[in-house]
């Protein structure tokens, strides 16, 4: 307190030429530089994201090609010689000879991946994260002489999650080494008895006449016999056919299909022959009993069964598989692993805790008809309805067959999962037992790769484990298992074309049958007709907007004026559509923008420059900078339309026409809005659904809208008067919206 009463005494000096706190205008000079320098550090931050994702992206390529590369053309010289291809000539393997028998390697392409086998064992070269074709091998030249070898493949990266689509870096990498020549050059060089003499180049026991069966005349062979090789005729020789596998007739690698062993040729106890190094990519399928981890298959029993330790999909089972296993992982009963349930997940709460042990959701511990709490339902009885003892909604896939479920299916069979290649389908409907095309390999099949759904390509039994329109269950010959379609044809060929079903069994349905169904068919209600394999209405409208050429140009029944879609628009010289009749005493202008300008918030993607190209309809687009998924892209706004509205008129509503598309991504609207007086105004139009791939226009208001706004000829005459649109890029990383034009329509009546 007395510190406080002494401070009375002084006077406090201000010192001259300054004043006390800031203006109003000043804070918000302060405000604005500040907000500009949060806008700028984050889209800094956005910018730096996106450039590190890419060169991870390259770098991921980049390294895998080069360490692919350089551990070809370093086995290339390292190795004895190479037998495959022959000299002079190209392959899309690479088969060397290490200078020692039966130390092989060989170099592939297995799937998309590029692959070696050495010693008998295959692996790859490459990551999963980067996928690899067109791979070439050119060798050149001979031993003796000048001897090289040319080698070619692609590289590219595979997705990453939202952030990266497939294939966005793609790079060609080539390479070629001059090889030392022959394998040896001394016998000194030899050293793996009895191959201990160098001849030209190649280790062997002695040197003979010829050192593979191209130094030979047609019809014969070189043979190895007696220590010593010579060329003789093919039937004579007798084992040892060879020292090395580059004495054998066969050097490239084949395909067993019967049996879809992949087999590499070797030279083992001096005769020729084959070792089998892992199955084809040609005819490997998850299901056919062979583990192939080159398909990235943890297991493969073929047994159709998904409740033992390996799942028909060809994964270990665990819990949150979406596959109930009774007796656990292990397959014996007790260990803490057996199931009660499995929804496919590791949430707590929702009926199936993380620990795969049933959750009763019940308030009182038993249902009682009143659905409280975190009942997913309850309808009093428990029973094996919609409704399980526990309050949970029933579904495909609970272990319990209930028709209907809690989803509405009738079940035929439960077995404690959804998913394809046992006797229950996805959908819980029962599969025939020994059907070719079931997915399950049966006595008396070769094979069984069951079927897949013609759309998307998952394992299927029945159409009804097909979502989608058009999505059909068929039998897949994709790797040389023939599987019949499972299609029983009603006509022949297709002469229905309006009831989506696949009538000839040619997986083509209605239009998209254009040998049956060509264009001029009637497919459906109100003169839709077949048109470049769709369903088309003749009139190529959405929305009527010709309204004076008695025509159903929407196909929804109604004609010109008779379509609500017209009201307000031109119907004959001086008149427009009002209330379902062509009057006069009403205007339309049409005009296109002539000022263009976006504005900006914290966080939101930029169109740049490019936002003056949405002037006309010229395929010039106002097109993000940079991908804009999960963000929100600026403001386009459109004003200055020269419209010339007389003063007494009255404004009925205002329609905008936009036309947007995307190539990737999912973007949608977030806002579309009037700009009145140079201020964002009114009600917001946005609509609902992903902007469609290819250019359209979508039509926002309507000519009784006027957005909740109270707008005069002034307003609308004002050159500040206009439109704005705003897009959320979608989920995805890639999403790239575009708009092309933007059209503005005034109705009025004077």
């Amino acid at each position: 307190m007395r510190l406080r009463a002494h401070c009375r005494n002084f006077t406090r000096l201000r010192p001259l030429g300054l004043r006390r706190g800031f203006t109003f205008v000043e804070l918000l000079l302060f405000s604005g530089i500040i907000s500009i320098m949060a806008g700028a550090l984050v889209g800094f931050a956005l910018v730096s994201n996106n450039i590190s994702v890419h060169n991870e992206v390259v770098s991921e390529v980049e390294q895998n090609g080069d360490l692919v590369m350089q551990r070809i053309l370093r086995t290339a010289k390292e190795g004895g010689r190479i037998a495959y291809p022959l000299s002079n000539q190209a392959g899309n393997e690479l088969l060397i000879t290490s200078g020692n028998p039966e130390k092989e390697i060989l170099f592939y392409l297995h799937g998309d991946r590029i692959a070696v086998v050495e010693n008998g064992v295959a692996s790859f070269l490459s990551t999963g994260e980067v996928t690899m074709d067109s791979l070439s091998f050119l060798h050149y030249g001979a031993p003796e002489s000048v001897e090289g070898l040319s080698v070619v493949f692609r590289a590219a990266n595979t997705a990453i999650a939202n952030s990266v689509r497939a294939g966005q870096y793609t790079k060609i990498f080539r390479g070629t080494a001059t090889l030392p020549p022959g394998g040896c050059a001394i016998n000194a060089d030899c050293t793996a008895a009895p191959f201990t003499t160098c001849c030209e180049g190649l280790c062997r026991p002695s040197c003979g006449s010829c050192t593979s069966h191209s130094d030979c005349a047609t019809g014969n062979v070189c043979c190895v016999e007696g220590g010593a090789a010579t060329c003789k005729a093919a039937g004579s020789c007798a084992t040892p056919q060879c020292d090395d596998v580059a004495d054998c007739p066969v050097t490239a690698s084949s395909c067993d299909l019967a049996n879809c062993n992949y087999k590499v040729p070797t030279c083992s106890a001096n005769a020729c022959t084959t070792q089998i190094v892992g199955v084809c990519p040609q005819c490997s399928y998850c299901g056919d009993g062979r583990h192939d981890p080159f398909k990235g298959e943890e297991c493969d029993d073929g047994n159709g069964v998904n409740t033992d330790a390996c799942l028909t999909r060809c994964r270990f089972a665990r819990c949150g598989d979406g596959a109930r296993q009774p007796l656990g992982k292990n397959g014996a009963a007790g260990g803490g692993d057996d199931e009660e349930c499995d929804d496919g997940n590791a949430n707590d709460d929702d009926g199936c805790d993380s620990a795969c042990q049933d959750e009763n959701l019940c308030s009182g511990g038993v249902p009682d008809g009143t659905r409280t709490g975190d009942e997913q339902c309850d309808d009093g009885d428990g029973g094996a309805d919609a409704c399980d003892s526990f309050c949970r909604i029933t579904v495909c896939g609970d272990g319990t067959i209930q028709d209907p479920n809690g989803r509405g299916q009738s079940e035929e069979c439960d077995d404690g999962n959804a998913l394809a290649g046992d006797l229950c389908s996805p959908t819980c409907l029962t599969v025939t037992v020994d059907e070719c095309g079931n997915g399950i390999r049966e006595t008396g099949e070769d094979c069984d790769d069951g079927k897949r759904c013609t759309t998307a390509g998952q394992p299927c039994q029945f159409d009804a484990d097909c979502p989608g329109v058009w999505n059909l269950c068929r039998g897949a010959n994709i790797d040389g298992c023939t599987t019949p379609s499972g299609c029983t044809a009603t006509q022949t060929p297709e002469s229905t074309c309006n009831d989506s079903i696949d009538n000839d069994c040619d997986n083509l349905i209605d239009c998209a049958d254009t040998g049956n169904c060509p264009a001029g068919t009637s497919c459906g209600s109100n003169g839709r007709q077949c048109a470049a394999g769709t369903c088309a209405c003749p009139g190529g409208q959405a929305s009527e907007s010709t309204c004076n050429d008695s025509s159903d140009n929407d196909c929804d029944g109604a004609v010109d004026c008779a379509d609500s879609n017209c009201n307000g628009l031109v119907c004959a010289v001086g008149k427009t559509c009002q209330s379902g009749t062509c009057q006069g005493g009403g205007g339309l202008s049409a005009k296109s923008s002539g000022s263009f300008a976006e504005s900006c918030g914290i966080s939101e993607c930029s169109w740049g420059p490019s936002v003056s190209k949405i002037d006309a309809s010229d395929d010039q687009y106002a097109q993000t900078w940079l991908d804009c998924g999960g963000m929100r892209t600026c403001n386009v706004n459109a004003m200055n339309f020269g419209f010339s509205i007389p003063l007494g008129a009255t404004i009925n509503g205002v329609e905008v026409r936009v036309e947007l598309g995307h190539t990737y991504g999912t973007p949608t609207d977030y806002e579309v809005r009037l700009i009145k007086g140079g201020t964002i105004s009114g009600d917001s139009r946005a609509m609902a659904g992903t902007w469609p791939l290819a250019d359209t226009y979508r039509t926002y208001g309507s000519p009784a809208d006027t957005w909740g706004l109270t707008l005069t000829p002034a307003d609308i005459n004002d050159v500040n008067f206009g439109a704005t649109i705003r897009a959320d890029g979608g989920v995805d990383a890639d999403g790239d919206p575009r708009v092309d034009h933007v059209e503005v329509i005034i109705y009025y009546t004077e």
